[in-house]
């Protein structure tokens, strides 16, 4: 292990991996053998991870928070939803929004994109601090596809940024999405004057979500969100890579 700044707490001491996507998670989905890195527009099969995070909390509160995602993978996540399937998804909103933002900020760091929307979060990841006022989760539900005969089950991870209408420097969406259930994280950031009701009322309403109770319940029913019809612009750019990683992967070794 070397000797650096932990990403989390801030403290020098001996750094350790940390998987962006759960362990558990990953054993429990042997399907999940690709891996897109918008940086470097490549396809692979190694799991992300990070190597800037310290043994205390890898080891303490953000892997009690991957315990936590894998339970809701067990009671949720691991079953694909079909269209007209009523959900009622039951969660500790304070653990998983915690989870979701340790995801993206790993994620992000990755990509060095949008880490400075995560670093003022850090504390709360790490349950030292109460959930800030300028974070918000949304979820959808995304239902297979049936292309040419052939249906296509949204049986994926992802993490990335998520651009809605025109561009604004006091907010990001990211993206965390397990199968069927895609989380959307609003951040609008520490600011000196809070952003008005109705303009992040207005801004919410381009994504395609609910936003999630801090209740612990939502009931969903009627999904509209195809599988295909989200991924498609990606899949079609990205499709040679992809192409050219399964023919690797389908050698005999």
């Amino acid at each position: 292990m070397t000797q650096g700044t932990c990403a989390y707490c801030g403290t020098s001491a001996p750094l350790t991996k940390e998987h962006i996507w759960p362990q558990c998670i990953i054993t429990r989905a042997p399907s999940y053998v690709m891996r897109f890195s918008s940086q470097a527009k490549k396809v692979f099969g190694a799991d992300l991870i990070v190597k800037d995070v310290c043994v205390r909390c890898n080891n303490g509160p953000l892997s009690t928070l991957d315990t936590y995602a894998c339970n809701l993978y067990d009671g949720y996540f691991s079953r694909i939803v079909d269209k007209n399937e009523r959900v009622v998804f039951r969660y500790n909103h304070d653990q998983l929004l915690r989870w979701l933002l340790k995801v993206s900020y790993n994620s992000s760091r990755t990509t060095h994109i949008d880490a400075d929307f995560h670093r003022t979060l850090k504390k709360y990841m790490l349950g030292e601090a109460e959930k800030p006022d300028f974070v918000s989760v949304m979820l959808d539900i995304v239902v297979p596809s049936v292309v040419n005969g052939i249906t296509l089950e949204p049986r994926a991870t992802r993490c990335a940024r998520i651009f809605v209408g025109h561009s604004r420097s006091w907010v990001c969406v990211r993206l965390v999405a397990v199968n069927s259930y895609y989380f959307y994280l609003v951040i609008t950031g520490e600011k000196s004057a809070p952003v008005p009701e109705g303009e992040l009322l207005e801004f919410r309403q381009g994504i395609k979500g609910t936003l999630l109770p801090t209740s612990g319940k939502l009931e969903l029913q009627d999904h509209e969100s195809d599988f295909f019809e989200m991924h498609a612009p990606h899949l079609l750019e990205s499709r040679e890579l992809y192409e050219e990683f399964m023919a690797i992967y389908r050698r005999p070794h």
